[in-house]
């Protein structure tokens, strides 16, 4: 089920359920500058810890680029675009333990990452958000400071034929199979 932008009546939820974990992408449709810009600006706008925004995103969009990244991954499913997520390892101002700042920022991550894809797929751009990455090969490729950890790269393509749900996408346990009411 893919999201088409004219639908200017669907809601979250059906946005959410038409977005899958796209895995194979069209190398040779570059994404649009202003979809790019958008999607960032959805980064931007999630909501952090104390609003500190700790993340920092690198966009990996050269052909140098994705060299690199396909070095450091084989999750890069042939996207011309692939972001970078990473956080500050720090909450300055704060006073709370190390493994807090960690755990803060894993969450932080989780919520700039739900809204890139989201906002992807609104776009019609297929999406995966993915952990497998060799993080030291992508911190020496892309200079990264030892200040930020990186948590998630996404990439970001128009799907091709082979870019479809998995067969287990529609596949949910229901509501009552992981929430319990007190």
């Amino acid at each position: 089920m893919k999201y088409k932008k004219e639908d200017e009546n669907m809601n979250f939820n059906e946005l959410a359920k038409s977005r899958y974990s796209c895995r194979s992408m069209d190398a040779t449709h570059k994404v649009e500058e202003e979809k790019l810009k958008l999607i960032l600006e959805s980064a931007r706008l999630a909501p952090t810890a104390n609003n500190l925004q700790r993340q920092r995103i690198i966009v990996v969009c050269s052909d140098d680029g994705i060299a690199k990244i396909r070095k450091c991954t084989p999750c890069h499913y042939n996207a011309p675009v692939v972001l970078i997520l990473s956080f500050e390892n720090e909450m300055q101002g704060m006073d709370v333990p190390e493994e807090i700042v960690h755990t803060i920022g894993l969450l932080d991550m989780g919520i700039v990452a739900s809204h890139i894809a989201l906002q992807a797929q609104e776009l019609g751009l297929g999406n995966v958000i993915a952990g497998n990455f060799d993080e030291g090969e992508l911190k020496r490729n892309f200079s990264i400071p030892e200040s930020q950890i990186p948590v998630l790269i996404i990439p970001i393509g128009y799907s091709d034929e082979k870019g479809t749900p998995s067969e287990l996408h529609d596949k949910s346990k229901t509501i009552n199979e992981f929430v319990k009411w007190e």
